[in-house]
């Protein structure tokens, strides 16, 4: 799916006065807080979580990120609808509609997979990235894609999925790297965070712009580039 077919609006066109932008000004004007509906009166301190409520309207905004034509707004509303819950009850989990899409747009990924201890580095990082690219469905694929040109629109919703998601997800890579330099693989000044934003480029370049997400020469080229990458920062 073309980029720039999955551009996406998101804004609240039902609620007066919420601070949330027209369509045109797409999801980073369309985020505004809407604290002032987010804890209704009466509500005890320590009310448990309801999971099951949270992943049923997590479920609908997937559905609605995906199937949702270009160009046209996903409103709060539309979350409503799909999800069968009430705006009240979205406001109490999540502060903003922004922090609610941010939340749905990680919502049906695996967990990272962990690079394996027992493999030399490079074949151990070798595996790691075939194995993240076998657990991306179709439906993954395409919200990365929305994901990529929502966080282009509205450098909020970047930040906000970069410190709750993606730092995250990078935990393992980054503790395997601090190994290797412990045992002396790895020169002790490399900066480790720009070895991982380098690798990861190179990943993510396959499906940006070659269009390849495990496609033909995608291993190749990504083994390549780890090996060059190790050549450099090896001890």
């Amino acid at each position: 799916m073309a980029a720039e077919a999955l551009g996406l609006s998101v804004h609240d066109g039902a609620r007066p006065g919420s601070g949330l932008a027209s369509p045109a000004a797409g999801v980073g004007d369309a985020a505004g807080s809407l604290a002032g509906a987010a804890e209704p009166a009466g509500r005890r301190p320590g009310r448990p979580r309801d999971e099951a409520l949270e992943t049923k309207v997590l479920d609908a905004v997937v559905h609605l990120l995906a199937t949702t034509p270009a160009g046209e707004p996903i409103t709060i509303g539309a979350m409503v609808e799909a999800s069968g819950t009430s705006r009240a009850a979205i406001y109490r989990r999540w502060p903003d509609q922004r922090a609610l899409i941010v939340a749905a747009l990680d919502h049906v990924r695996s967990e990272p997979p962990v690079p394996a201890e027992e493999l030399p580095l490079s074949e151990s990082l070798v595996e790691l990235y075939a194995s993240g690219v076998e657990q991306v469905d179709d439906l993954q694929r395409s919200l990365i894609a929305r994901r990529l040109v929502l966080g282009l629109q509205d450098p909020e919703l970047q930040r906000q999925y970069w410190e709750r998601h993606v730092s995250r997800r990078r935990t393992a890579l980054l503790e395997r790297l601090r190994r290797a330099q412990a045992t002396g693989e790895l020169r002790c000044d490399v900066d480790l965070e720009a070895t991982v934003d380098l690798l990861n480029g190179v990943h993510y370049y396959q499906f940006v712009v070659r269009g390849q997400w495990g496609g033909p020469g995608y291993a190749e080229r990504v083994r390549a580039a780890i090996e060059i990458v190790l050549r450099g920062i090896s001890a």
